[in-house]
C-alpha cells in the first residue's frame, strides 16, 4: 500500500511531534504542546487508508494509542482553547495542476476565477470581505487568490469573491484524471549481506514512473517493490564437526565382559576451505566395556594332602589322603570336581621294620616244635587212607 507524497510529509510531522512535542508556554505552568484539531482531521483525511490499517495494528496492543485518532477531543486552533496547539502547515505544491480530485483539499492550482466568473479575493486581503481563513490555515497566505479547499472546509474548491455583494462561491475547476501508477527500474539496495559463501542482495523500486495519482491504481498489481537476489561472495572456511557416535564392534559374548568400540566421523560438516579438522573436538573412537551375566566356572581339585597318621607304628600300614573341591571352586552353576575322580583315597604306609624280641622266639619255636610232628603225622595217615582205598579198588575188579 502506498502513500501520497501529502500523507508522507504529515507522517513525518506526526511522528515528529510525538517524539518531541515541545512546550507550551501560554500559561506560567510548562507543559507538552497538544495535537490541533484541524491538523489531525486532515492527516485521518489525507492517509485515511493508512489510518485504518494502524488503528487494526496498534488497538489491540496498545490501546492507549487511541488517542492519537480522536480529533474531535483535541482543542482547536486559534480558539482560545490551546493558543499554541501543533498544527501541520502544509506548503503549497511545487507541482500545479489545474484539476481537482475529490474535494479539492490538495488542489494547489491557479484557477482564480469562480464558477460565474467572479474574480477571487487575496486570502490575506479583508476587503471586500473580512475573514479569519489565512489565520486559521496559514498555508493560505502563500495561496494567492487561488481556488482552495483548506482542510475539507468545504465540498470543492472555493474562494472569497471580489464582489462586495457575494462573499464566497465555488470555482468550476476540472475533475483529474486518474494516472495508475508504474515502478521505476530495479536499483541496488546495499551490498550482499554476507562476505563468503552465498547470500542475497536488496533490490529495490519506487512507483514513481508515473507516481499514481487522482485514484489511479499503485503499482501492486505489477509486482512486489522489493527483491533479493543471490549474491556469491569468496568460499567460507568451514571448521569440522564430529557425526554422533555409532557402534562399529559390538559385545559377542553371552557372558563375561568384552569392548565394544564406537567411531564417529569429521563429517558435519566436512571440514573445507582451509578449516581445521575435528581433532580439537576430542578423539573418533572409544571403548566401552560392556557386561554380560557371569560365566559358569568349573570346579577343580587342588593338592593332596593327609588327613590321618599311618595306622601301623611299624611295619606296612595305610593312610588316609583328601583333597578339596577349591581350586577354583564350582561357580555360576559350573561342574563340579566328580569328574577328576574322588576326594579320598587309601595309601599303603611304609614305616620301619618290627623288631622281634626273646620271649617271642621262644613260643615261635615252641609252637614250630608241636605243629611239624602233627602236620607230619596228618600227612601220613592221608596216604595210609589212600593206598588201602586203592587196594580195596583192584581186589573188586579181580
Amino acid at each position: 500500500m502506498s502513500a501520497s507524497p501529502e500523507c508522507m510529509d504529515q507522517v513525518r510531522f506526526i511522528a515528529c511531534y510525538y517524539t518531541f512535542p515541545g512546550c507550551d508556554r501560554s500559561t506560567s505552568v510548562l507543559r507538552p504542546k497538544k495535537f490541533c484539531k484541524e491538523s489531525c482531521l486532515h492527516f485521518t483525511n489525507e492517509c485515511s487508508r493508512f489510518v485504518n490499517a494502524w488503528k487494526e495494528i496498534l488497538l489491540p496492543s496498545y490501546p492507549e494509542k487511541a488517542a492519537l485518532f480522536s480529533c474531535l477531543e483535541k482543542p482547536s486552533r486559534n480558539a482560545g482553547e490551546s493558543p499554541e496547539c501543533v498544527y501541520y502547515d502544509r506548503k503549497e505544491s511545487v507541482e500545479k495542476e489545474d484539476c481537482v480530485y475529490l474535494d479539492g483539499s490538495s488542489y494547489y492550482g491557479n484557477i482564480s476565477v469562480t464558477a460565474s466568473n467572479i474574480p477571487c479575493q487575496t486570502w490575506t486581503d479583508q476587503c471586500p470581505h473580512r475573514h479569519t481563513m489565512n489565520k486559521t490555515y496559514p498555508e493560505l497566505n502563500n495561496a494567492n487568490n487561488y481556488c482552495r479547499n483548506p482542510q475539507n472546509s468545504g465540498k470543492q474548491p472555493w474562494c472569497f469573491t471580489t464582489d462586495k455583494n457575494k462573499r464566497w462561491e465555488y470555482c468550476d475547476i476540472p475533475k483529474c484524471i486518474s494516472v495508475d501508477g508504474s515502478y521505476s527500474n530495479w536499483s541496488l539496495n546495499g551490498t550482499c549481506n554476507v562476505i563468503c559463501g552465498d547470500g542475497f542482495e536488496t533490490w529495490s523500486r519506487e512507483c514513481n514512473n508515473p507516481e499514481p495519482k487522482y485514484g489511479g491504481r499503485n503499482c501492486s498489481h505489477l509486482g512486489k517493490p522489493v527483491e533479493y537476489r543471490q549474491c556469491t561472495k569468496k568460499p567460507c572456511v568451514v571448521n569440522g564437526g564430529y557425526s554422533s557416535w555409532n557402534l562399529s564392534s559390538q559385545c559377542n559374548v553371552t557372558c563375561g565382559q568384552e569392548v565394544e568400540i564406537w567411531r564417529r566421523s569429521c563429517n558435519n560438516p566436512t571440514p573445507k576451505n582451509g578449516g581445521r579438522n575435528c581433532t580439537v573436538l576430542g578423539e573418533d573412537i572409544k571403548r566401552i566395556i560392556c557386561e554380560r551375566r557371569p560365566c559358569p566356572i568349573d570346579g577343580n581339585y587342588s593338592n593332596w594332602t593327609t588327613s590321618s597318621a599311618c595306622s601301623v607304628t611299624c611295619g606296612v600300614g595305610y593312610q588316609i589322603w583328601f583333597r578339596e573341591c577349591d581350586n577354583p571352586p564350582p561357580t555360576y552353576g559350573g561342574k563340579d570336581c566328580s569328574k577328576y575322580g574322588k576326594d579320598k583315597d587309601s595309601r599303603p604306609c611304609h614305616l620301619r621294620h618290627c623288631s622281634v624280641t626273646s620271649r617271642s622266639a621262644k613260643v615261635i619255636r615252641i609252637a614250630y616244635g608241636v605243629c611239624v610232628p602233627i602236620i607230619i603225622m596228618a600227612i601220613g595217615f592221608f596216604l595210609i587212607r589212600k593206598r588201602n582205598v586203592l587196594m580195596k579198588r583192584f581186589k573188586r575188579a579181580d
